[in-house]
Order: structure tokens, then sequence, then C-alpha cells
């Protein structure tokens, strides 16, 4: 056992205290979607914060925002950004690797993120915090209604935080406080069965008590019963039990579906495989100090589910609490990836020894096997407590591939849903789109559309009105994704309606504005989309704009066209109230009016992270002379910039121009 370490020079037995928690306190940050990474892992990092309009680089460039100055690094190995209302991770097809939960990712595929995940880059490896988002309604100054947005946040997050609490104690760092003692198999969450909260107050105390003395018993003949088995056992027989245990895991590995049901099954592996422990701990590291959570616990061969409520040294209807010793010396040997032991002292009143051995997934340590033994008649002797060492060794290297196989399911579904997600929007869009070119009276158009791979959010339509005159508008949605297309579904019907009855431009985008702004009331008040709408006139050659926000248009053809106003109005869905003007602008014969969306300007040259950027836009657009070439020409530049066919955001362009002298 080369891996493994005799820990000789311990002599006093530290313990840990494991209290369960059956219904923590959730904890609600009332801050904007900012995600944080903190250093785990790998040579000294700051971390870093990222704001909720932010697309942060990570890797060995100046220009990342997360730099990691190592040759194994690629110098733009992997983005993170915010997907809607998800933060998703991309491997930028880097050399070594991404590595999220242990499990490598997939190039130029987003994945979500989420609380407690660890990203490992090379040698650093990060925790992700994501903050519970309360957000009040935008313009809701109210008291009353920023409480009420609170407070469905916080009943959320409870529900989801009660959802995931499994059956788990946390272990803290009192060296002295004792071990909860564990509710039978059999009862609930919280240490009674539905049954029982029908019963009178003294009946259940009658019955806790009965409950109480019954588990004490059973664990006493337990504890008699697997002491005789294992003094009987000879070792040809403990081998073989060994090793039909180790191949009934083995074939179970794949049908294990949840962290809770491995470390269970574990316990009941160990606690039957005749090793003369009595007790076995499956434990998680919680990180950064913060203890344990003790997934399964066996004593005595008895699997025990761990759910009661620890409170003043006490569980909820159980006996007082027992010492469990633990070694933090062992820990802290498994927490670095090294199997260790203490072997008993046969001089002891009381002998005692100990194992521990990590559980990896890929280079990390991801949980640890722990098992205990006391009592002169139970001890097993060195060379037996080597023998059980590789035992737990093997059993932990199953786990290591079952957990992985878990790790790698779960990634795939959260690809699977942020994808289907992103398909139920493209195809609204889709829907919702006009033809890719034609003529409209004397304005001819031409459009396309490259989706992104990670958002979808933009918005085009070209009208034909009852009056002769011919409506453009696009836009792009904050929100993105599948809530994306319901935004963009409403705000283009509700301005093909406004407009095909003879509303004016202004009337038209202040009516959608409050139509969004109330959408956005009743949510979470992230509902906001940039717009930009023109009606041209072909009589006059001249159009009538209102821009919310967007101003990312140009007219090319027309070297006298006054500049493009930076900022011209708030976006949709701020402020109800707010009043749109409109501009005018002529169009001369063979210019063309350009609008295009935030896709186009800000995407990334894929080696520097440098944006393509408005001036690098219009500079493309000063030599076309029809709709069509406009639209290849913006988009061919654009992909020449970023040096990749995948775009980070869909890029939408539209040119229109009215023909004729």
């Amino acid at each position: 056992m080369t891996s493994r370490q005799l820990v000789e020079d311990d002599p006093i037995v530290e313990s840990l205290s494991i209290s369960v928690e059956s219904n923590p306190t959730t904890t609600i940050s009332i801050r904007g979607s900012a995600l944080r990474l903190v250093a785990v892992g790998g040579p000294e990092h700051p971390g870093c914060e990222i704001g909720d309009d932010e697309r942060v680089l990570l890797g060995r460039s100046s220009a990342s925002r997360v730099r990691l100055a190592d040759r194994a690094v690629s110098r733009r190995h992997a983005m993170i950004s915010l997907s809607g209302s998800r933060w998703v991770l991309t491997d930028l097809q880097s050399r070594s690797g991404t590595y999220l939960n242990s499990v490598p990712i997939r190039p130029n595929s987003p994945v979500p993120l989420a609380q407690g995940d660890k990203i490992e880059i090379g040698t650093w490896a990060f925790r992700v915090e994501i903050p519970q988002r309360v957000r009040a309604t935008p313009h809701q100054s109210d008291a009353a209604g920023q409480t009420t947005s609170a407070l469905r946040e916080m009943i959320a997050s409870m529900r989801a935080a009660h959802a995931r609490q499994l059956t788990t104690q946390r272990v803290g760092t009192d060296i002295d406080a004792p071990v909860a003692d564990i509710v039978a198999p059999g009862a609930s969450h919280y240490g009674e069965s539905p049954a029982e909260t029908q019963l009178p107050e003294l009946d259940r105390k009658i019955d806790s008590a009965l409950e109480a003395t019954l588990n004490t018993v059973l664990d006493k003949v337990l504890a008699d019963i697997a002491g005789a088995d294992h003094e009987r056992a000879t070792p040809e027989s403990i081998a073989r039990r060994r090793l039909s245990l180790l191949m009934d895991l083995a074939a179970q590995m794949h049908s294990l579906d949840s962290e809770q049901t491995l470390a269970q099954t574990l316990a009941n592996v160990l606690a039957r495989a005749s090793t003369g422990m009595t007790e076995v701990l499956i434990l998680r590291d919680l990180g950064q100090g913060n203890g344990f959570s003790v997934l399964a616990r066996a004593r005595d061969s008895r699997v025990e589910t761990i759910h009661t409520h620890h409170q003043n040294g006490h569980s909820n209807g159980s006996a007082p609490p027992e010492q469990t010793p633990v070694r933090f010396s062992l820990v802290r040997n498994a927490l670095d990836g090294t199997s260790a032991i203490h072997p008993h002292d046969p001089d002891a009143a009381e002998s005692e020894a100990s194992l521990c051995v990590p559980i990896r997934v890929g280079r990390s340590v991801v949980a640890i096997i722990y098992m205990h033994a006391t009592g002169a008649l139970r001890q097993p002797k060195r060379m037996e407590l080597n023998d059980v060492g590789l035992l737990a060794e093997s059993v932990a290297h199953v786990a290591g591939l079952a957990l992985a196989n878990m790790k790698r399911r779960e990634l795939d579904m959260r690809q699977q849903l942020l994808e289907a997600d992103l398909r139920a929007a493209r195809q609204a869009q889709r829907l919702l789109m006009p033809a890719p070119s034609g003529s409209l009276g004397s304005v001819r158009y031409a459009f396309a559309s490259v989706p992104g791979r990670l958002v979808v959010g933009d918005l085009l339509d070209v009208l034909h009105l009852p009056d002769g005159r011919v409506a453009v508008l696009l836009g792009d949605v904050a929100d993105k994704g599948a809530g994306a297309g319901i935004v963009m579904a409403t705000a283009q019907t509700h301005l093909h309606d406004q407009l095909m009855q003879g509303a004016d431009v202004v009337t038209a985008v202040s009516s959608l504005n409050r139509r969004i702004a109330a959408l956005s009331h009743k949510g979470d008040g992230s509902l906001f989309l940039s717009l930009f709408v023109a009606i041209l006139d072909t009589a006059s050659r001249t159009f009538e704009y209102v821009d919310a926000g967007h101003s990312l248009w140009t007219i090319a053809g027309d070297d006298d066209a006054p500049p493009v106003p930076e900022r011209d109005g708030l976006v949709i869905g701020v402020d109800p109230s707010f009043h749109y003007g409109s501009r005018m602008r002529a169009l001369i014969p063979g210019a063309r009016l350009i609008v295009f969306s935030d896709g186009v300007v800000e995407q990334p040259d894929n080696t520097t992270g440098e944006r393509f950027g408005i001036h690098r836009a219009r500079a493309a657009l000063r030599h076309g002379a029809q709709p069509a070439e406009d639209v290849r020409t913006l988009l061919g530049t654009m992909r020449l910039h970023a040096k990749s066919e995948q775009l980070a955001d869909d890029a939408t362009v539209v040119s229109l121009t009215i023909a004729g002298e």
C-alpha cells in the first residue's frame, strides 16, 4: 500500500461534530445577477466577480479578465457569459480542455452553471457562486411592490432548497462536539412520519421514546451478531464475500442516479464486507473550512438514512448523541488524495482503529470513505487493516467512476435543456421573420439573420402598410432562449397590429412600451428590448423613425447624411410613461437604410477578444450598391473579424432602398 500513509504519531483522537439540518435557513442576496469565481485550488488567484452585462474570458492572454499564466492554458481558453437568466461556461477549443465538476465539457458547447459548481482549467480550480436574485420591477418605487417581489423570490428559493435537501448531515469543526443520533430507516425527513403528525402530543412523545429504546436494543444486537460473524469467518470466505460485493457494486454503477443513493450503496457494501470496522461514514467536503456533509452512515452492518434535525446537541426524537471519533489527520491526507490508516493500540483499554480513503473524479477529491473500529473484541489486526484499506480503495475507485458517470449525465441534461430552449426560440424567430428579400411597391429590401451559438433574441419585420408606405422594425430582446421567443412574438404582433391599423410610429412604439412594461411588472422586471422602427414614404423619399435605445443603423450611399445619434430613446419596457419622439431623414436615390443587431457589433475576435464595433460595421458598408450586397458584405466582414463560423450572438442585418430616380 505505497499510496497509504500510516499515522502513528497522532495519539489524540479529534472528533468532528455531526449536526443535521433538515430545514436550513435560506439566505437571499438582494443584488444583481453577478457571478463570483472563488479560487479553491492551484496557484494563488484573486478570483473574479462578473456582472450580468459581461462576457468574461478565461485564459493566458493579457486580454483575459481571469488571467491564468501557464503554458498549459490556451490564450483564449474559456468564456463565462449570461444567457438570459442563466450563466453558461463555454470552452473555446482550448488545448488542455475545461472541466466542470471534474468532467470535460465539449468545445464551443455552452453548459449552464449552477451554484457550487467547480471549474478546472490547467492547475487552477474555481468554485462558482451565484447569489440569489431578487429584483424589484424597474421604476416600481413603492416599498410594498419591492417587498412582494422579494418575498416571491424567497418562497421560490426556499421551495428549491427544500426539494434539494437530501438526507445529509453537516460536519462542523468543533473537535469535542458529539455525533447526533440517527433516526431509524423509514422515518420522514423531519424525524416523524406523515401519520405521526396526526397523533396527539402525548402519543408522539411515547412513540418517540419507544423508537429510541428499540433503536438502542437493535444496535446492540446487530453489533453482537456482526462481531461474532467476523470472528467465525475464514480468510477465504471473507475474500469471496468482498469480491462478490465489489462485483455487485460495479454492476450497479450505471444505474445509480444520485450521490445519496451511491453513498448509501457504498456504506452498505463496506458494512457487509466483514471488515471488523464498527462504523462507515461517506463524507463530502463542503470546502473553505465549512466542514462536511455526511451522505451516509453504517453502524454494525446497518445502513442508516441521515435526516434528523440536530438541535442543542440532540436529535429530534432520538437518544442523546454518541461520540464518533474522526481524525483530522486522516481527513487532511484524504483531501490531499492520499489514503491513510491509524492502527489500533493493543494496550489501550478501549482499542480503536481508523482509515480514510479519497474518492476521486478525475483530478479532484469529491468525497471520502471514513471507517472506524472500536472495542478490543472487534478490532482488526494491522494486516487485516491493510486489507480493509485495499478493499476501501477498490470501492472508492468504482465510486469515482459512478460519480463521473452521474456528473456527465447531469451536464448532458443541462446542455440538452439549454439547446431545446434555444431551438424553441429560433423556431419562433423563423416563423415571425419575412422573406429574405423582396419588393414592397418601390421599396426593395434584403435581410439575413445568422443564429449565435448561445442566444436568440432578434426580431425583424418588413410591412407593406395600407397607405402604401413600408415599415421596417428591428429589435433585440434582453432575455434569451424561449423567454426571448415569447417577448419577440408579443412585440412583433403588437407592432404589426398597431401599424396596420394606421397608428403613427410614435403611437405604436409607446403602446408597445406600456405593454412590455406591464408584462415585466408581472414577472421579475427583466423584460426589455431595444428597438428601431422606421416608416418609409416613397413619395417624399423620406423615413420617419423612433429609436428606442438601439442606435445600430446607418445610411449608406449618401456621404452628406448626418451622423446617427448614439442614444435616442429609452429601451422598451423600462418606464411605461416614457415619451418617445420621432425624427425624419431623407433617403436619396441609391442610398440605403441599413439596420443591424448588437450581435454584429459585439461579435468578438476569437483570438484577441476585440469586438467588431460600430465603426467597422459602417466602414464595411461604404462601397455597396444594393441591399443584398450590403447584407453579404457586412456579415462576411464580421465573420472574417471573428475568425470563426460560430457566432456568440444572433447577427441580423436588413437593408432597404427606394427604387427610381
